[in-house]
């Protein structure tokens, strides 16, 4: 369970009284984050939250939540068309509900700590004229090889809508459930920054 010292509550504190906005960035939905913030003893101090990396915006002051560069079904489709023949597992997240192609007790452990709602769906009639905020992408590693990874950026790169593609060699230390530590997460998500065209990080 992350925790704030009180050494930091104070400092975060010490902001708000000198007119400084303070704000929490998270990959995390803005929703599942600001549900923690009476557990941490900041809630009084915090003026915003950002999550999706960038691609949520929710200003606690005015109480409005602002999205920025959406996943359109389509190009999710395409991705899930790309792994037909391998067991798979696709998340796609709007708010802090977790739309699932397979939803098991490990799944909604996962879902869980997190906070947040997972529901299993068709993700086909789902995903049909609608966005997205994140898509996550659970598989075995051996299903990861590079000439796949690759195969899938250029799959990627083929829409007009995603200006870039961006890898990383390495599973980055998201704190999972010790079940997930033998699993490979593949995560493509709005951009890390505003811009005025569409970003997607495929992080494998």
């Amino acid at each position: 369970k992350k925790e704030v010292s009180k050494l930091n509550r104070e400092a975060i504190s010490a902001l708000k009284h000198k007119g400084i906005l303070f704000g929490i960035a998270s990959g995390r939905p803005v929703e599942t984050v600001h549900a923690m913030l009476e557990d941490w003893k900041i809630e009084d101090s915090v003026s915003f939250i950002m999550g999706m990396n960038g691609g949520v915006i929710y200003d606690i002051r005015r109480r409005t939540k602002e999205e920025f560069h959406l996943l359109d079904g389509k190009i999710i489709l395409d991705i899930i068309n790309f792994y037909k023949d391998m067991d798979v597992i696709f998340h796609v997240l709007v708010g802090d509900i977790r739309y699932t192609s397979k939803s098991t007790e490990e799944t909604r452990a996962h879902a869980k700590l997190f906070g947040e709602t997972e529901i299993e769906v068709d993700m086909e009639s789902f995903l049909k004229d609608r966005t997205v905020n994140k898509l996550i992408i659970y598989c075995d590693p051996a299903y990861m090889p590079e000439q796949r990874c690759l195969r899938l950026l250029a799959v990627l790169r083929d829409h007009d809508r995603i200006r870039s593609v961006h890898v990383r060699d390495h599973v980055p230390p998201h704190g999972y459930v010790h079940e997930y530590e033998s699993r490979h997460h593949v995560y493509v998500h709005g951009c890390l920054h505003v811009h005025a065209e569409q970003d997607c990080h495929s992080h494998l």
